[in-house]
């Protein structure tokens, strides 16, 4: 995955999660300005798309104002949205 060389503006969350990659490689980054900095194996629960997916970070990278955390698929998906009816 590419790094960033520092962070752009967050949103009030202080968090952002791209997951461009998610379908197509299993990985995500998590980039912050926050604390704490996440460890090698730390796990999160995100919501791409409606789905509950788990992820454990596998490379942290410190940068400027913050921390990416590029993870990986720690497990399946564990609730997806419902189907719509179609009518």
């Amino acid at each position: 995955m590419s790094e960033p060389r520092g962070l752009r503006p967050f949103n009030p969350s202080g968090y952002e999660i791209l997951d461009g990659r998610l379908a197509s490689h299993g990985e995500l980054v998590i980039w912050s300005n926050r604390k704490p900095v996440p460890e090698l194996g730390d796990e999160f629960t995100v919501a791409p798309r409606g789905a509950l997916i788990d992820v454990a970070v596998a490379d942290i990278t410190l940068v400027d104002g913050g921390w990416v955390a590029s993870c990986r698929l720690a497990g399946p998906a564990v609730a997806t949205p419902p189907a719509k009816a179609s009518t």
